[in-house]
């Protein structure tokens, strides 16, 4: 390992990650997890929704829409 990676570890040889990027990066994980949740929702959503009836390759065409 080079020199430069191995100054600022503590003994155990762990880095550790400041709080502001450790929070940046939860904040970051959450927003993705609810986009792409819902967007899977909302495909759910449009196919079982009794009015439409719409089937999944319909749906998939309606949402690339």
């Amino acid at each position: 390992m080079p020199r430069a990676h191995a100054e600022g570890k503590g003994q155990s040889g762990i880095q550790i990650v400041p709080l502001g990027l450790m929070l940046l990066f939860l904040a970051e994980m959450w927003k993705r997890f609810s986009c792409y949740g819902m967007r899977a929702i909302f495909m759910l959503y449009l196919v079982d929704y009794r009015s439409l009836g719409l089937a999944m390759a319909d749906t998939a065409a309606f949402y690339g829409i």
